[in-house]
């Protein structure tokens, strides 16, 4: 059986729009879960987030993607962004995100691992993810979705209840 493939032609501009605003309501998420020290909890949705956020990128460029479960793996979508634009991430982007990546596997309790052993700073993280995020909202390939990149910069708009936001993003404060 064929694996099957989300491309391009799969989204119109409202569906494009709605797939990258639910990786913005992750982001925001794993940042409360973050913050109120559920590192675990918080860097899966990080994940979570991050994986919308580029396979959206992955469509605007003009790629596929799979459908599966093969289709979470960032490394995969890190591959094919670099594969239109080799230096679309910077060398501690991608090695953020390749290493985030590896906390995925905690989101069930049954691992193919018996020593799965992962160490989630939550702060580290937080700073990392405001970075990244922050950047990602303003690249090429999500300003035409976004009006400049604002429908998704909660902190420059202020379009969110501070309560939702923690009153700041590490990266900005």
């Amino acid at each position: 059986m064929a694996t099957k493939k989300i491309k391009p032609e799969d989204f119109n501009d409202f569906s494009l729009f709605e797939f990258m605003n639910s990786g913005t309501r992750d982001y925001i998420a794993s940042r409360v879960l973050l913050i109120s020290g559920l590192a675990g909890q918080g860097t899966v949705l990080a994940v979570t987030s991050l994986e919308k956020t580029l396979k959206t990128i992955l469509i605007k460029m003009g790629h596929s993607f799979r459908a599966d479960g093969k289709g979470h793996d960032l490394n995969n979508i890190i591959d094919k962004i670099k594969s239109t634009d080799p230096k679309f991430f910077t060398g501690e982007e991608e090695a953020f995100i390749r290493k985030i990546n590896n906390a995925y596997r905690i989101r069930y309790f049954i691992s193919e691992e018996e020593d799965i052993i992962i160490f989630l700073p939550s702060s580290k993280i937080l700073l990392r993810l405001d970075k990244l995020y922050c950047r990602l909202i303003k690249s090429e390939p999500l300003l035409s979705i976004s009006l400049g990149g604002k429908l998704f910069d909660m902190y420059e708009k202020g379009a969110m209840p501070k309560n939702q936001l923690l009153d700041k993003n590490v990266y900005y404060d």
